[in-house]
């Protein structure tokens, strides 16, 4: 915030003088010199008429003594236009929700059937994102729309649902890359804060299925730190849920947490291990493409259709197992780091692309 100063007031007359409408007091004259004569004309003022013109200097301008047509024509058209904005908004909003909705009814294979609609769902959440951004504050006041900080952590979960949507398509790990980076930024800001202040059961479910999905997604990243973090901080919530709320669906949020913890423990089970007890880095992904390949094969795997060995098994939401494991045996490893730099209010890709996001979000 920029520092407000104070300026110095205008048309201060010296100290030194007399104030104004009162003659100065007149200094001692010599014993021999006569009183001046009585009058009934007063005095010449000339400290009077010295204070005169630095009072007449020009006041800056005010917002009264600016012409009243002028200030009510100005009021209108910045209302109008924050009206506009506020519009806009809700048109993105609802445009972003309504194509975002609409992933679910497309076809699994034939990407030319699905990869449009993707295409236009990424273009309408860049805008919205950025356009958050640009007019917080005009959204936050409560007088225009009121926006609150977890709602614009609902645009942000879905644009990690969305990247994580297109990486289940298209196998690509950047994909997935990116829909990890939107989630870390979401638990670091906790943008999903107050459920319990406002004893708001439903903003509790958002924040319970955010967790869900942060750690599917961590489970695809192999990162077993913030899976064990995550695993910890659901548990927590999952007995706050019940505890103050006691909903109808404690029981199933209780039966999530132990299908994480037991695909969890299977997942980090096995540890392979050198001679030396030293751990090994193990990874089933192929390594990521180094540069361009001069001699382009012939046959390119595109759709891959897996089929789970066993009818009951280990899963976490519809992630058997199995399927966890030969998923990452037909991808390669994300060519950027998992514990890259958080989202900016701007980044989204457009194109869709995960390219890298650089910036800071407040």
């Amino acid at each position: 915030m920029s520092a407000v100063s104070e300026k110095e007031p205008v048309g201060v007359a010296d100290p030194a003088q007399a104030p104004e409408g009162q003659a100065p007091t007149p200094l001692a004259e010599p014993a021999t010199t006569a009183p001046a004569p009585a009058t009934d004309t007063p005095p010449n003022d000339d400290t009077t008429n010295k204070l005169a013109p630095q009072q007449q200097q020009e006041q800056p301008l005010t917002a009264d003594s600016v012409p009243t047509d002028a200030k009510r024509e100005a009021d209108l058209q910045s209302a109008e236009r924050d009206k506009e904005t506020v519009e806009e908004f809700q048109y993105l909003l609802e445009k972003s929700q309504h194509l975002f909705s609409g992933l679910s009814d497309l076809p699994e294979i034939g990407s030319k059937y699905w990869q449009p609609h993707f295409q236009r769902t990424f273009e309408v959440y860049t805008k919205l994102w950025k356009f958050q951004n640009q007019h917080r504050l005009l959204l936050e006041n409560p007088v225009h729309y009121g926006l609150k900080r977890w709602e614009v952590g609902e645009i942000a979960s879905k644009i990690g649902q969305l990247y994580y949507r297109y990486y289940l398509r298209t196998s690509e790990t950047n994909y997935l890359h990116e829909a990890f980076v939107f989630y870390d930024a979401i638990r670091e800001r906790n943008y999903f804060r107050g459920e319990l202040s406002m004893k708001n059961s439903a903003l509790m479910i958002k924040k319970l299925r955010y967790y869900a999905r942060f750690i599917v997604v961590c489970l695809q990243m192999n990162s077993t730190g913030m899976m064990l973090q995550l695993l910890e901080e659901v548990k927590s919530l999952v007995e706050v849920y019940a505890t103050v709320f006691n909903p109808v669906d404690k029981m199933e949020w209780a039966l999530v947490v132990k299908e994480m913890a037991l695909f969890m423990q299977a997942v980090c089970g096995p540890v392979p291990v050198d001679d030396a007890g030293v751990t090994l880095p193990a990874s089933y992904r192929l390594v990521p493409r180094r540069g361009r390949v001069e001699k382009e094969p012939k046959f390119r795997l595109q759709e891959a259709l897996v089929v789970g060995n066993r009818p009951t098994q280990i899963k976490f939401s519809e992630l058997t197992l199995d399927m966890y494991y030969v998923l990452q045996m037909l991808e390669r490893e994300p060519s950027v780091n998992p514990m890259g730099a958080a989202p900016s209010e701007g980044a989204v890709s457009a194109e869709p692309s995960a390219t890298g996001i650089s910036e800071s979000v407040r």
